[in-house]
């Protein structure tokens, strides 16, 4: 059973404001306006949690970190033809949960990549976000694994493993 939910951070009230794009994330949202039916700039990183897992409290962790930052509540709109950043215009992530215990042991893995593989071919609509997607798959009592997916105009691999992450796992 696969479940999907998207949240966003009710406890933080946004402040709505533009920010200019960096030169590389003006070349992103380019190549994004190209093909955007491509997931080109689509990112993702796997973590396998080992032990007793809230499911729960995981969402509402996730849902805390994306309020603390802008990035995730930041979509990628237009003024006057030019790109812009608005903060506080995402909704923070997409959660998606599925069960596969009741999968024979060796299809669990090969199933719970091609959950992955269809998060990180799905494009991103960069407009109106968001432009993180987080799915977490039980293959077994007590181990999990954790996809994120994001667009690399949001947030590179180091912010998401060096600041996203270590704050989950707080």
């Amino acid at each position: 059973m696969t479940e999907t939910v998207e949240f966003s951070a009710a406890r933080v009230t946004p402040v709505p404001r533009r920010a200019p794009l960096s030169h590389e994330q003006e070349q992103l949202w380019l190549l994004h306006r190209l093909a955007p039916d491509l997931p080109l700039d689509n990112d993702c990183v796997a973590v396998t949690l080992h032990g007793p897992l809230d499911a729960g409290l995981l969402r509402d962790s996730l849902a805390a970190v994306t309020a603390r930052h802008e990035i995730w509540r930041t979509v990628v709109g237009t003024e006057d033809g030019r790109p812009v950043q608005l903060v506080g215009g995402g909704s923070g992530y997409e959660w998606s949960a599925a069960d596969l215990t009741e999968l024979a042991p060796a299809e669990r893995e090969a199933e719970s990549l091609h959950h992955a593989g269809k998060l990180l071919r799905r494009p991103f609509d960069l407009a109106t976000g968001p432009l993180l997607r987080v799915a977490l798959i039980r293959l077994d009592t007590g181990r999990h694994r954790l996809f994120a997916v994001w667009h690399r105009v949001a947030c590179d691999r180091a912010s998401v493993t060096g600041v996203l992450l270590p704050e989950l796992r707080e």
